[in-house]
């Protein structure tokens, strides 16, 4: 064992699985969770608690490099999830690995600015992070789908996983609630798309991405926030990711909403085509995601 960070710790377990690593991690998880020390009760959570991310070497020909990078992503998706669990490195789909490839080898201090955002907002708002998640992975699918160039779903894909940072100069409570006191208060609220594009253009290579972002809440009839653009003057992408976007939140529990079942959601999708959504790709996104269920391929599940 030995320090590996300002507050990271790395293991090394030779001639052990990952699977036996994960029962000892829990162990080690768990005693630290119970330990009784003197100013417990002053600690905001009433105890300390740890995260732990978990990989193994793949191989002789796998580097050591790439096992520690696979643990610190497996460390940092505990971080987003409230923190305090064991996460093992899955080869499943996984946005913040996703993330880290579309940013160059030099662009650490970019990744690591995008870790702490991320981490950051899912501090405040655990449902949030999780409907990134999901967003990430439908908009992977529904691109591969349309049959999207490589370059347009990896814009599709950060731009769901990043799409609402903005959120983080609004008030946690009202993130959670979306319950606004007052004219002014949902009018500064609409201005979290262009906050959005704002942190992301400072992203070297994200420019693109910064510009679907801050058009994620137009309406296809121009009702939308925050310069009520309409029709094709919205990106393409964008209109797909509003898409996306809306489902999510209808078939996911929310603190100020219970879910619906796909039936339902579709139907709502339906009743807002040529208002809220583009009819084209509402369409075809439904289509999309009932071939997705049949085939069993939902690999994200909350």
């Amino acid at each position: 064992m030995a320090r590996y960070g300002g507050e990271e710790f790395c293991v090394v377990f030779p001639d052990m699985n990952q699977w036996d690593a994960v029962i000892i991690a829990e162990k080690i998880r768990k005693s630290i969770e119970d330990y009784q020390f003197f100013g417990k009760v002053h600690m905001p959570s009433g105890n300390i608690t740890v995260s732990i991310g978990v990989s193994e070497l793949l191989g002789v020909k796998d580097y050591c490099s790439d096992l520690i990078n696979r643990a610190d992503t497996a460390l940092y998706r505990a971080k987003f999830f409230m923190r305090n669990r064991v996460e093992i490195f899955s080869t499943q789909y996984n946005p913040i690995t996703q993330l880290n490839n579309y940013l160059n080898s030099k662009s650490s201090d970019q990744k690591r600015a995008i870790k702490i955002l991320t981490a950051i907002f899912n501090s405040r708002d655990r449902f949030t992070y999780n409907h990134f998640e999901r967003l990430a992975y439908f908009s992977e699918y529904f691109a591969n789908y349309l049959g999207l160039t490589n370059d347009e779903k990896k814009i599709l894909i950060y731009s769901a996983y990043l799409h609402d940072l903005g959120k983080l100069t609004i008030s946690g409570e009202v993130i959670a609630t979306e319950n606004y006191s007052s004219k002014d208060e949902w009018e500064d609220f609409k201005k979290h798309p262009i906050y959005t594009s704002e942190i992301i253009r400072q992203i070297n290579g994200m420019e693109n991405v910064a510009h679907i972002v801050s058009q994620v809440h137009e309406r296809f009839d121009g009702s939308g926030y925050p310069k009520n653009l309409q029709g094709t003057s919205i990106h393409r992408l964008a209109r797909i990711l509003t898409v996306i976007d809306y489902f999510d939140s209808l078939t996911n529990n929310r603190p100020y909403q219970e879910k619906m079942n796909n039936d339902e959601a579709y139907l709502v999708l339906k009743e807002n085509i040529g208002t809220h959504f583009d009819p084209e790709l509402t369409v075809k996104f439904i289509k999309a995601i009932i071939q997705m269920y049949a085939n069993k391929q939902l690999l994200l599940k909350y």
